[in-house]
């Protein structure tokens, strides 16, 4: 049985690897601005990898959504339509 990512993760998981990557790699420089330990690439690096693990938070609370599970009461998808289910008297 196969397992699929759940929607968004790959693109977490890229915004992660690449910023770990590119974190390390900038090491290997030698031309660039220090600001405090790091350079400015792993600076910005960790901000990738801020932004990897948010968007990771974020889809994977969305995940009940998307698997037809109804979001619990004060969510702030509670009261959203969820994707793929039809409404009631609607074509299918």
């Amino acid at each position: 049985r196969r397992i699929l990512p759940r929607d968004g993760m790959v693109l977490s998981m890229f915004f992660l690897g690449y910023g770990a990557m590119r974190f390390f790699v900038s090491y290997l420089r030698t031309d660039s601005l220090h600001i405090g330990p790091f350079t400015w690439p792993q600076v910005i690096s960790l901000g990738v990898i801020a932004l990897g693990l948010v968007t990771a938070l974020a889809f994977s609370r969305m995940a009940g959504l998307r698997a037809g599970e109804p979001a619990p009461e004060g969510s702030p998808y509670y009261g959203v339509p969820q994707r793929g289910k039809a409404k009631a008297g609607a074509k299918a």
